[in-house]
């Protein structure tokens, strides 16, 4: 945590904020900043885009792991095999991770106690909600966490937190942030218009809808923490009394066609981190050749004539994209240069069809949102609350439906209502929704995981570890030996080295990655 600290000295002082001038450019003197002129509306674009950008993926990194590892992405025979496709992963490969969420917390924390100072609860509120995402971000990929005194500046090596205390107050922060965002007078929030670059679906990026839009986020993610911790004894009791205030509350969940996500005004010379990262650079080649579709999922999906996967992967470069053998897959993972798995002749990922981009795919243009949660998660995560007797409106095989139809439609499937009704009517039961439990919870885990591909990676590894009904094959790589997927992410060895005796009261220096569960993981 000693980088931690140090960077939230530089906030209080007020020299971190001058560096964030990515696509706004509203510091009006960024040679000399104050905490004066580093207001609420300058430091939250900057948090929520860095936490978008975690989201997606793309800063490539975990993410993109838990995608190879997942058997959504594999890497081309262009590249030789490294320790991950062993499922190795080594305390070192952590830092990165754990500091990304740690560092995005302490830019919020810096947003909230500004705010609530100058009396913005609508920015304090945001701030809460959002430091409640990034810690559950952490506490699925390593459990116990510095939560209680992380962004202390007084506490230079934090204690941790037991992981399910963390899930549980983190469900009151969300609490806490949606009532201070609803009381909130928005004229009291400083350019709160540009300040908020959370955006979804047209009518809630309007003013009027504001408070209802970050109402409806708060109120997703909480379900999305009860779903985690739904293999855990006496969770119907918490779940009740939690869903119970979300209905009390009453602005629901997100719906269909309101997938949320954050945008500063991308334009094509300032483009969206994915399209950069994935698809196309700015001078319109590809913009990787490293990730490649990947057989199992590919595979799968072609056989349940699942039109998604013309739109999670690209065609082959220079066939046509019209039947199914024009898109290849690899299996996880080549470890040889073998000339039929090289990336010009097998399927890039991300769908969209030119570097000029459209409406499809998975990365439409320069200019699209980075998600952060999508509509058919939001609807995946109400289905199978439903399926488990959970007060949540409506039935459980609606709600499901309409996450598949959610899925097809924000990939920009033509026809795409039609297309998911037909797809919809297959037996198979990875798509057919049943009439007990167990084989609801076997197609909403499917759906999730096709509908997930490649735009909620740690959401498939979380569902992989919790549930354990998709049956994700093994790495070919040979030095893999006997490994399993792994269940959990070392602690970072930043920690290991400057906040030892804490990190290793955790069991840190014990925990094995293969066999150490996160929490709800049962």
């Amino acid at each position: 945590m000693k980088k931690i600290k140090i960077i939230y000295l530089f906030l209080a002082l007020g020299v971190l904020g001058s560096c964030e001038r990515t696509f706004l450019d509203v510091n009006s003197d960024p040679n000399s900043p104050t905490d004066a002129n580093i207001t609420s509306d300058l430091l939250l674009p900057s948090a929520m885009l860095k936490t978008a950008t975690f989201t997606t993926a793309s800063g490539r990194g975990t993410l993109g792991t838990f995608a190879r590892w997942c058997g959504i992405w594999s890497p081309s025979a262009d590249y030789a095999s490294g320790e991950e496709s062993k499922y190795l992963r080594q305390a070192g490969t952590s830092n990165g991770t754990w500091s990304s969420l740690y560092d995005q917390n302490i830019e919020f924390k810096s947003i909230e106690n500004k705010s609530k100072a100058n009396g913005e609860t609508f920015y304090q509120g945001i701030a809460l909600i959002m430091q409640s995402l990034n810690y559950q971000m952490a506490v699925d990929m390593f459990n116990d966490i510095p939560y209680s005194q992380a962004l202390n500046p007084s506490v230079i090596a934090p204690k941790y937190d037991k992981a399910e205390d963390v899930y549980l107050d983190l469900l009151k922060k969300i609490d806490e942030g949606i009532t201070l965002i609803k009381a909130a007078d928005e004229a009291k929030n400083f350019n709160l218009s540009n300040g908020d670059i959370l955006k979804s679906s047209t009518s809630l990026n309007t003013a009027a809808n504001r408070k209802l839009k970050w109402a409806k986020f708060g109120n997703t993610l909480k379900l999305r923490l009860l779903i985690h911790m739904s293999q855990m004894p006496n969770i119907n009791a918490l779940a009740a009394t939690e869903i119970a205030k979300i209905n009390a509350e009453g602005s629901g969940y997100i719906n269909a066609g309101e997938t949320m996500g954050a945008n500063p005004g991308y334009i094509v010379s300032k483009p969206n981190p994915f399209w950069a990262s994935f698809i196309y650079d700015q001078a319109g080649n590809f913009a990787q050749t490293f990730n490649r579709a990947n057989n199992f999922s590919l595979n799968i999906m072609k056989g349940l004539n699942d039109e998604r996967y013309k739109y999670f992967y690209k065609p082959v470069a220079g066939t046509p994209g019209t039947l199914p053998a024009h898109w290849i897959g690899i299996d996880y993972a080549i470890t040889n240069s073998d000339p039929t798995k090289r990336a010009s002749v097998t399927s890039d990922i991300g769908g969209a069809s030119s570097a000029s981009g459209g409406t499809t795919g998975l990365g439409k243009s320069a200019t699209m949102n980075s998600w952060i949660i999508t509509a058919s998660e939001s609807l995946f995560l109400q289905a199978e609350a439903k399926a488990r007797g959970w007060n949540v409106t409506g039935t459980a095989s609606a709600l499901y439906q309409s996450g598949v139809t959610e899925s097809f439609s924000w990939l920009g499937v033509p026809s795409a209502a039609s297309v998911a009704a037909a797809y919809l009517t297959s037996p198979d039961p990875r798509v057919a929704f049943g009439t007990t439990l167990t084989d609801n919870l076997r197609a909403i885990a499917w759906q999730k995981y096709f509908a997930f591909n490649g735009n909620t990676l740690l959401e498939v590894w979380n569902d992989y570890r919790r549930l354990d009904i998709v049956n994700l094959p093994l790495s070919t790589d040979p030095g893999r030996g006997t490994n399993p997927i792994p269940v959990r992410l070392p602690y970072p060895q930043t920690e290991l080295d400057f906040n030892t005796a804490n990190v290793n009261a955790s069991g840190g220096g014990s925990i094995s990655i293969f066999t150490s569960k996160i929490f709800w993981d049962r």
